[in-house]
C-alpha cells in the first residue's frame, strides 16, 4: 500500500487549483462584462434608431408676461439626464417644445433646486399649460421639415430619400448629413448662414431614418454604408443647378461625409468641407464611452472589458473598426475644412478633431469652451455664425 501524500507535497497542488480556479473565474467574468458591454456597442452605438423628442419634465408654472417656464423633472423619464444636465449646466441657446407650442429659450438656471426656471420666447403655437408634458432639445428648432424649409425627394440607392431644402441664388449648395439619432433639422442652427450668402441648402435622411429604407442589417454604419446616400444627394444637387458643393457633416454626419470623400468615383465638386464634432473613429468614440462608465468606489471599466468587447463586436455584429477610422488615415481630407468641437463633448473625444486638424493644414478648428456634443453653436451662437459664415463666404459662387 502507497505512503499517503505528505501535507508538504499537496499544497502545491492545491495553489495551482486556486491559482486554475482563479483564472478561469476571471476569464469568464472579462468574457460575461466583454459579452455585456458587446451588447451595450449595439444598441447604444450601433442600433439604427430614429430620433426622439422626450418631454421628461412637467411644466410647474408659466409666465408669458415675464417670458418664464418652470419645469419640473419626472424621475426615470427618458432623456431626463441629458436634458436636465444641459438645462442647469452651461448658459446656451435650446428649444423648450410640448404639444402645440414651442419656444427658444436662452440662458441657464442657476439655483435649479426642485425645477428649472427657464426664459423663452414663444416661436409657434401657444403657450403651454401647467401639467404639459415639455422637454429640451438643442437643435432649437421644431420638430420634423417644416418652414422655411421645403420636403424634396432624391432618388437613393436603396429608394426615394426626403431631405429639408432651402433654395438659394447661387451656384454653390450646402448638402448635409444629420448625425445619428437626429434629424435634418439640426441644421436650423446653421442654414441661416449659408442661406445668407445665397447657397441653396439640402439636409437629407438617409437609410435607417424615418420614413427612409432600413439601414443594413438595422444597424448604422458611421459612414460605411451610408455614404452611397450622401452620394445620391450630391448628384441631385448637380441635377438641380448645383456647380459646386460644400458638404456639412454632424456627428456621425461627418463620418458619413468623410466616408463619401473616401469612397465616391468622382468628388471634384465637392469645394469645401464643414464638420461639427464629427465621429472620425467609431472605435475611438467606444473607448471615450467606455471611459466615462463610473461604478461604485470610483472604478471605470477595465479597459481588458473595453478590448473584449471590440473583438466580440466585430464577431457579433460583422463590424469593421477600420472601415470607421477616418482619422488614422486623412487622404479623403484634399480640400479645406472646418471644424468645431465643444471641448466638454462626452460623446464623440475631441482629441480626434485635435488629431485631424494636427494631420492636415487644410483643416481649421474650433473649440468650444465649455460645449457639450454638436452644442457649440447652442453656447455661442454668435461665434459659431461668424465663423462659419467667414469659411463659407469664399465658397458661395453666384453664377
Amino acid at each position: 500500500m502507497a505512503p499517503a501524500p505528505s501535507p508538504r507535497r499537496r499544497w502545491p497542488r492545491r495553489l495551482a487549483a486556486l491559482l486554475a480556479a482563479f483564472v478561469v473565474l476571471n476569464l469568464v467574468a472579462l468574457v460575461g462584462a466583454s459579452w455585456y458591454y458587446s451588447d451595450r456597442i449595439e444598441s447604444d452605438a450601433l442600433r439604427a434608431v430614429p430620433g426622439a423628442w422626450d418631454r421628461p419634465f412637467t411644466v410647474s408654472a408659466v409666465d408669458p408676461a415675464a417670458g418664464t417656464i418652470s419645469l419640473s423633472p419626472v424621475a426615470g423619464s427618458p432623456g431626463l439626464a441629458w436634458q436636465e444636465r444641459d438645462l442647469t449646466g452651461i448658459a446656451m441657446v435650446e428649444g423648450l417644445h410640448w404639444e402645440g407650442g414651442f419656444a427658444l429659450s436662452q440662458g441657464t438656471d442657476s439655483d435649479p433646486g426642485p425645477s428649472v426656471l427657464r426664459q423663452a420666447r414663444l416661436t409657434e403655437g401657444t403657450w403651454p399649460a401647467v401639467g404639459a408634458p415639455i422637454g429640451a432639445h438643442t437643435f432649437a428648432h421644431p420638430h420634423g421639415i417644416t418652414t422655411p424649409w421645403q420636403q424634396v425627394t432624391f432618388p437613393g440607392p436603396e429608394g426615394p430619400l426626403e431631405a429639408a431644402f432651402q433654395p438659394g441664388t447661387g451656384a454653390t449648395w450646402l448638402v448635409a448629413a444629420h448625425g445619428k439619432g437626429a434629424e435634418p433639422n439640426e441644421f436650423s442652427r446653421m442654414a441661416p448662414v449659408a442661406v445668407g450668402l445665397g447657397m441653396p441648402t439640402l439636409a437629407i435622411r438617409y437609410r435607417g431614418d424615418v420614413d427612409s429604407p432600413p439601414a443594413d442589417n438595422g444597424r448604422v454604419g458611421f459612414g460605411s454604408t451610408e455614404w452611397p446616400d450622401l452620394d445620391a444627394a450630391v448628384r441631385y444637387a448637380v441635377a438641380h443647378g448645383a456647380e459646386h458643393v460644400v458638404l456639412m457633416g454632424a456627428s456621425m454626419g461627418g463620418a458619413i461625409v468623410a466616408s463619401y470623400l473616401r469612397h465616391a468615383k468622382d468628388t471634384s465638386v465637392v469645394t469645401a468641407v464643414v464638420l461639427d464634432s464629427p465621429a472620425l473613429s467609431l472605435q475611438r468614440t467606444v473607448e471615450w464611452g467606455a471611459a466615462q462608465i463610473a461604478f461604485p468606489g470610483g472604478l471605470s471599466l477595465p479597459a481588458p472589458v473595453t478590448w473584449g468587447a471590440e473583438r466580440l463586436t466585430s464577431w457579433r455584429f460583422g463590424l469593421d473598426w477600420h472601415a470607421t477610422d477616418y482619422v488614422s488615415d486623412t487622404r479623403w481630407a484634399d480640400r479645406p475644412t472646418l471644424v468645431f468641437h465643444g471641448d466638454a463633448d462626452t460623446t464623440v473625444p475631441i482629441a480626434t478633431s485635435r488629431e485631424f486638424a494636427a494631420a492636415d493644414p487644410q483643416v481649421t478648428l474650433i473649440e468650444t469652451p465649455g460645449a457639450e456634443h454638436v452644442a457649440s453653436w447652442n453656447v455661442d451662437p454668435m461665434r459659431y455664425e461668424n465663423a462659419l459664415r467667414d469659411f463659407l463666404a469664399p465658397f458661395a459662387s453666384t453664377s
